[in-house]
């Protein structure tokens, strides 16, 4: 195994075998995150911005973050057409299991920048009229949306009903238009 991943890949083979469910939250070298979710044991979810699936496993393979850390708790989605996690974890490891040429490295677009300290303090204070005091890790969870249009969105699948939806949207967005944060 390459030493580049082990560690990542000895943590990410622990929790698999232990049927863990969470997401492993993993920051790049260059500062950009990664997410890799489990669903009892099985890695269902792989995202680095764009990139998600098969180009995740490229781009993260002998390519080692600079910390990770696992979650648990839900996956955000479950992903089609992933390859069995035996799979993933071999190519995250630097084996090649695809039988063919390295296709070379996957390019990522720069991100977009991340939404301003400001932005994020008032849509956890909003949240947390809804949902108490998860409000600061769910907006901590979705922090590298680009566009308070997108975090609404992610938050808004944490609300119970659609009259809280719409009362939460609606607050964020008169605070943010008046600048009353």
């Amino acid at each position: 195994m390459s030493s580049d991943n082990q560690a990542l890949v000895e943590a990410l083979q622990k929790l698999c075998d232990e049927g863990a469910t969470g997401t492993l939250f993993m920051t790049l070298p260059d500062r950009r995150q990664a997410r890799i979710g489990l669903l009892h044991g099985r890695i269902v979810h792989l995202t680095l911005f764009t990139l998600r699936g098969e180009l995740v496993i490229r781009a993260l393979a002998n390519r080692p973050p600079l910390s990770f850390s696992f979650h648990p708790g839900n996956v955000s989605e479950e992903q089609g057409n992933l390859p069995d996690t035996a799979v993933i974890l071999q190519r995250l490891a630097g084996a090649d299991t695809a039988g063919g040429a390295d296709p070379g490295p996957v390019a990522i677009e720069a991100p977009a920048p991340p939404l301003p300290e400001s932005v994020l303090r008032v849509v956890t204070q909003e949240l947390a009229h809804f949902v108490g005091p998860m409000a600061s890790i769910l907006v901590a969870e979705q922090s590298e949306a680009t566009s308070v249009e997108r975090l609404l969105a992610r938050l808004s699948l944490d609300l119970d009903n659609r009259e809280e939806i719409e009362a939460f949207r609606h607050k964020v967005l008169d605070r943010l238009k008046g600048g009353g944060h």
